[in-house]
């Protein structure tokens, strides 16, 4: 089972992310904010990451950078969520080294195949 956590302000996001997620056998953590997410990411240890660009107080890419320096990143891959235009989103996502970017609104397809995909990629990352 995989962990996942998902750092997203938008109550009605949260719910979609746990209806699909969930029905893939996922455990799914949420964080509403950048401080939670920040915790949960130290207590909970997730194996993938989802964070939005756009929250409140603390700004996605301010989590990132925090969740760089406490050694979570770049091990634990990450999926950039966020509603900003293609061109801006993808600079930004090489800079925090983002395993994917999910521009708002996607699909649940798109949420199943862009997880699918960072999963693969970091177990064969991970392989000797």
């Amino acid at each position: 089972m995989t962990k996942i956590l998902i750092i997203e302000d938008q109550e009605p996001l949260c719910n979609l992310y746990q209806t699909v997620l969930h029905k893939f056998n996922h455990q799914i953590v949420f964080a509403t904010t950048g401080e939670a997410g920040l915790e949960a990411a130290a207590n909970d240890r997730p194996d993938v990451i989802f964070l939005d660009l756009l929250l409140p107080k603390m700004s996605g890419s301010e989590v990132a950078r925090k969740l760089r320096d406490m050694g979570i990143l770049p091990d634990v891959p990450m999926i950039i969520t966020t509603a900003l235009d293609e061109v801006n989103t993808r600079s930004i996502a090489e800079s925090l080294d983002a395993a994917a970017i999910l521009n708002k609104p996607f699909s649940v397809n798109t949420i199943i195949e862009t997880l699918t995909s960072v999963l693969n990629a970091a177990s064969r990352k991970a392989l000797p």
